[in-house]
C-alpha cells in the first residue's frame, strides 16, 4: 500500500510538479511497495522535476522500484556536531557489514558483523542501552531508505539485549551504492582523497559544491529553515541582495513556496494556500493566529538548525529534560 496515494490525479501539472518537488526535498528515498503512487507520479513528471531539483543543486536517480534524490554538499558554514554522532557511526558500520552478508539475514548476524567492524576501527563496544539504541536507530534509517526490509520482527528488538533476537531482514544490496554521497574527490587510484574518519572537517570541506553563488544560496534555502546572512560569503551575499528578491522568489514558487527576505537573511515559507500535510505534517509553525505568535516561537524557528545538531538523546552534550 502506498504512503502517498493520489499523487497527480486530476490536478494541474504545475501544481503536481511542485508538490512532488517538495516531497522529494523532504523524503530523498521513495521505495517500491511503500511509495508506489509517488514513484509513478515522479516518472510521469521526471523531466520537469529534474529541472526544478537541478536549480537547487540536486540530482534525481530513477530505478524501477526506487527514487533517490542526491542533495548538494552542505555549505562550508555548516557546523559538525562535536564528537560526531553515535547513530551515524553505527549506521555506517551496519552499511559496511551488509555488503558481505546474504540477502536474507538475521539481525544477530548484522550486529555481530558490525561489531567486528567496530573492532577494526578500535571503537569500544559496550553493548550499553545507549549504544544499542544508536545502532537500532541506524538500522531504522536503513529501513527507511529501503536498503533493509523487515521480514519478521523489528530492528528495535536489538535494544532488549538479546544475542540473537528473532528478527529476519532482507538486504537490498544494489541500493547500498545509493547511500554514498556524490562529488567526493578521489585520488589517482580511485580512492577518497581525504579519509572522512581521520579528517571529517577536511573531507566535508573537500566535497564538490556548485560554482554558481546563486545555486548555492538556493540550495541552502531549500534545505535550511533559515539562511542567515552572516553565514554567506561575499558572492552569496551579493546574489541574495541583488537577485534573491526576483530569482530566488521565482524559484521558490516552483516549489509552491514564497520567499521571505530580510536584512538578517532569508527563508522559503510554505503559504497557507499551498500547505500540504502529506509533506509538512499537521502542525503549522509559527502559527498565523495571534495566540500562536510570539518571540519564543520565532526564536525557535531561527534556532532549529542549531538545536537539531546538538548531541544525542542520552549522550554527552545531549539536551536536558524537555
Amino acid at each position: 500500500m502506498s504512503t502517498y496515494g493520489g499523487w497527480g490525479q486530476g490536478e494541474d501539472e504545475e501544481e503536481v510538479v511542485w508538490q512532488l518537488a517538495r516531497l522529494l526535498k523532504t523524503r530523498a528515498w521513495l521505495v517500491g511497495g511503500r511509495d508506489d503512487a509517488a514513484i509513478e507520479a515522479v516518472y510521469r513528471h521526471r523531466g520537469a522535476l529534474r529541472e526544478v531539483l537541478a536549480a537547487v543543486g540536486c540530482t534525481l536517480a530513477l530505478e524501477a522500484d526506487l527514487v533517490r534524490v542526491y542533495n548538494p554538499a552542505p555549505p562550508l558554514s555548516a557546523r559538525l556536531p562535536e564528537g560526531g554522532s553515535a547513530q551515524g557511526v553505527w549506521f555506517w558500520l551496519a552499511v559496511g557489514a551488509l555488503e558481505s552478508l546474504p540477502a536474507r539475514v538475521r539481525l544477530g548476524q548484522v550486529a555481530a558483523a558490525a561489531r567486528v567492524g567496530a573492532a577494526e576501527i578500535e571503537l569500544p563496544v559496550t553493548q550499553s542501552r545507549v549504544e544499542l539504541s544508536a545502532f537500532a536507530a541506524g538500522l531504522r534509517r536503513l529501513c527507511g531508505c529501503g536498503v533493509l526490509e523487515e521480514l519478521e520482527g523489528r530492528v528495535e528488538a536489538l535494544v532488549d539485549g538479546e544475542e540473537d533476537p528473532p528478527v529476519l531482514l532482507k538486504v537490498h544490496h544494489t541500493r547500498l551504492l545509493h547511500l554514498l554521497p556524490r562529488g567526493v574527490p578521489v585520488d589517482e587510484w580511485g580512492q577518497w582523497a581525504i579519509d572522512p574518519a581521520g579528517d571529517p572537517a577536511g573531507w566535508l570541506a573537500g566535497l564538490e559544491r556548485p560554482a554558481d553563488a546563486g545555486l548555492r544560496v538556493c540550495a541552502m534555502l531549500a534545505d535550511q529553515a533559515v539562511v542567515h546572512a552572516c553565514d554567506l560569503d561575499e558572492d552569496e551575499l551579493r546574489w541574495l541582495s541583488d537577485k534573491g528578491p526576483t530569482d530566488g522568489a521565482a524559484l521558490a514558487r516552483s516549489f509552491g513556496l514564497t520567499l521571505e527576505h530580510r536584512l538578517e537573511g532569508a527563508a522559503w515559507v510554505m503559504p497557507q494556500e499551498t500547505y500540504d500535510e502529506r509533506v509538512a505534517g499537521r502542525f503549522r509553525f509559527p502559527g498565523r493566529r495571534r495566540s500562536d505568535a510570539g518571540t519564543v516561537r520565532h526564536a525557535a524557528l531561527l534556532l532549529i538548525d542549531g538545536l537539531v545538531s546538538e548531541g544525542e538523546r542520552g549522550g554527552v552534550g545531549a539536551p536536558g529534560s524537555g
